[in-house]
């Protein structure tokens, strides 16, 4: 059931939908006569689907790390371009402020910004962790270890016994 928005009567029949004073409205046929502009519904078009991340991208934050004078590098690849931080920013889509601090090294870019870097200046900013690797050398000879101390141990106790 639905009612005239103007004079709140049930709609039997076509439904218009018309313009009085600048408000939208569904009303009955009598009550368009108030409204000369018609306005249609438009769909509501579906959000854009999320595009799956790439195989850079899905590397976690935590594995990447800024390379050494990073900020360095990035104002060096700028200025090979010949520009001025103001332009540099407009061309990546950061702002002014964004681009001073990672050149002065206060800020570590995000991985979004450091392919924006990566494809305009060339320059790798974060790389990934080097995962350091538990030392499997054994221990110099006369260092006791954990066993041979829980050996000792053991040893103490049976003399003990005895």
């Amino acid at each position: 059931m639905v009612r005239c928005e103007v004079c709140g009567r049930e709609i039997r029949g076509p439904v218009f939908r018309r313009v009085i004073e600048g408000a939208r409205m569904v009303v009955c046929e009598q009550c368009s006569r108030f409204g000369a502009e018609e306005w249609s519904v438009k769909p509501v078009a579906p959000p854009p689907r999320a595009r799956a991340p790439r195989r850079d991208e899905v590397e976690s934050a935590e594995s990447l790390v800024p390379v050494v004078n990073y900020g360095r590098l990035v104002r060096e690849g700028r200025e090979k371009l010949g520009l001025d931080p103001d332009k540099f920013a407009r061309l990546i889509g950061e702002k002014v402020s964004t681009v001073k601090m990672i050149e002065r090294e206060e800020l570590i870019p995000d991985q979004s910004i450091a392919q924006k870097l990566r494809r305009h200046i060339k320059v790798s900013v974060l790389v990934r962790e080097v995962e350091r690797e538990a030392s499997s050398t054994p221990p110099p000879k006369g260092a006791p270890t954990i066993g041979d101390l829980l050996n000792v141990k053991e040893k103490k106790e049976t003399l003990r016994k005895k």
